[in-house]
Formats: C-alpha cells, structure tokens, sequence
C-alpha cells in the first residue's frame, strides 16, 4: 500500500484553496467589517506563494507578484477597517515599490539567487522612504485626513529619523549591513 501523499495533487491544492475560503468567509463574519475583498486578495497574493512552493526553485520568481498581492491586500484591509482610503494617495508606494522588494528577497532567498538580495533591500528602503515622505506630504500640507496622525509624534519621529538616516548613512557600510540580513541562502529543501 503506498502511503506517500503528493502535495501537488490536485485534491490538495483544491482542499487548500476551500480551506482558504472558509477562514476567509468565517473572518468576514466575525470582523464584522467589510473586509471580504482585501482578504481576497491576501488569498490570491498567497496562491502565487503556493505555486512557488509547489513548482520549486525554478519558480522562485511568483514570490514577486504574490507579495506584491499580498501587500495591496493589507493595504486594503487596514483602508477598510480604520476608513482612510484616501491614504491610497501614498500606501501605493508600499504596494509598488516594497512589494517587488520584498517578492526579490524572497526570490532570493527561495531561488539561491543572492545576486537579488540587495535590490530587494534597496526596493524596500526605497518604498518606505517614499511612503513616509509622501505620507507627510499629503497629511501635513493638504490636511488629507482628520486622523491628526500629523500632529502625533510618530510621523515626526519618522521623517527626523529618515533625515539622519540620509545625514549620516555614508557612514555606514551598507554592502557589510545588507549580507548581515536574511536571507542568508543556507536552506535546505
């Protein structure tokens, strides 16, 4: 009697997916908010994660899409429970910059690609920056929200820190700094 399970079975992968929609559809219920479409998301961010791992090293590459599916799902999902989508007018930054940053790094990582590590850092850096910046852009100089997340001291503190960052980050050693962080390709499969 063979014993051995295959995880690409299609009775898998479709156990997987209804699986999927049941947490979906019992979260939508027990929010109580309308989060049906950003959970859906999240859901199709995470396919393309189960395809990568279901393809192996050679489709390390979905890790790209699926995270920036991923990310444009939690954006979503924090626009609709705190009620701030106008804050689409900068979290696309997180989106379409730190999302492909994190897809590379962890095509890096799944691939053995370490040529792709500090792009993904560097992408990531970058969206996050763009995000603060134009975050205090349009909270501060058009007063987009009523939040008075402006006038709070983590936005502030966030710009101030960016700006010695900027100041004083020639000296560090970012080529030492970046092969300090994960991954550090030594995974076994």
């Amino acid at each position: 009697m063979n014993t051995t399970h295959k995880t690409s079975s299609p009775g898998f992968i479709g156990g997987v997916i209804l699986i999927l929609l049941g947490v979906l559809f019992f979260a939508t219920n027990w929010l109580q908010v309308s989060v049906a479409g950003p959970l859906f998301v999240i859901a199709f961010g995470a396919m393309f994660f189960v395809g990568m791992v279901l393809g192996g090293k050679n489709v390390g590459g979905l890790a790209i899409p699926g995270s920036m599916f991923v990310m444009l799902g939690l954006i979503l999902f924090a626009q609709s429970v705190l009620e701030h989508y106008e804050s689409w007018a900068y979290a696309w930054t997180l989106f379409a910059v730190t999302g492909v940053g994190i897809g590379l790094v962890i095509f890096s990582w799944w691939s053995d690609k370490p040529q792709l590590k500090r792009p993904g850092y560097t992408l990531i850096l970058i969206g996050v920056i763009l995000f603060f910046v134009f975050g205090a852009f349009f909270e501060m100089l058009f007063g987009l929200f009523d939040s008075n997340i402006s006038g709070s001291f983590v936005l502030p503190l966030a710009l101030i820190a960016l700006g010695v960052l900027m100041l004083f980050g020639r000296f560090i050693h970012w080529q030492q700094f970046i092969e300090q962080l994960p991954p550090h390709n030594e995974r076994q499969v």
